[in-house]
């Protein structure tokens, strides 16, 4: 199932080192059907809106990353930051249709009154980051919790999140299935890569995951609720 999840990179940063993705840093996205991904604005351009020029390579398959497709921005929706500006979510259409081989996470609104309560240590984030180890595995962590609603309907969290995770899902498990709830956006306070005491972890879990020495909304980590995507609260 979490095949579907995959690391992307700028089309124009990919093309200038002749596809070496060892030399790129990543963001993360996810498929969502057969032929389309779902990550955040910031992984895709720093404008404050994508177009359909800001293109990604969208890689999956294991080791090495072998399977790639072109992605092009279809739709968009942007949300205030706190602290000011705007992020928000970006759906791309791949030339090919990866999900047919690597599957694909179904989408579900969980409101923050729910999260708040009766998913305490049941969420999880997936991505891809150059902070860890064995940059082009997936990495994840598989128990952590939604904390505090920020003002803009963000939702901060004690998940480990290190750079390159951007766009990726955060997960809740509906009945035995994963689905994804919402987008992984990054840190509330950036103080270098990661808090100070964060050490990698496996806990017996599998992804492998960084763990936060403590939580704090000082520097806690934000995820775009997906209710911003398919509509609710």
């Amino acid at each position: 199932q979490f095949d579907a999840v995959g690391a992307i990179f700028r089309k124009a940063d990919y093309d200038r080192v002749g596809g070496d993705v060892d030399r790129l840093g990543q963001g993360t996205g996810t498929l969502i059907d057969a032929c389309h991904i779902l990550t955040v604005k910031h992984v895709v351009t720093d404008a404050a809106a994508p177009t359909a020029a800001d293109q990604v390579v969208f890689a999956v398959g294991g080791a090495g990353l072998p399977d790639r497709a072109v992605g092009t921005p279809v739709a968009w929706g942007s949300m205030a930051v706190q602290g000011g500006g705007t992020d928000g979510w970006v759906k791309l259409e791949l030339d090919r249709c990866l999900g047919q081989t690597h599957g694909f996470l179904p989408l579900a609104s969980l409101d923050a009154a729910t999260a708040l309560t009766s998913y305490q240590g049941r969420l999880a984030v997936l991505g891809y980051s150059t902070a860890i180890p064995g940059a082009r595995t997936l990495h994840g962590d598989m128990s952590c919790s939604m904390r505090s609603l920020e003002s803009t309907g963000n939702w901060h969290n004690d998940c480990s999140i290190p750079r390159g995770f951007s766009g990726g899902p955060m997960l809740a498990n509906f009945g035995g299935q994963w689905k994804v709830v919402g987008l992984v956006r990054g840190q509330n306070v950036v103080v270098g890569d990661m808090p100070v005491g964060a050490t990698a972890s496996s806990n017996g879990s599998s992804p492998a995951y960084y763990e936060l020495p403590s939580y704090s909304d000082a520097w806690s980590n934000v995820a775009l609720p997906m209710s911003t995507v398919l509509g609710g609260n």
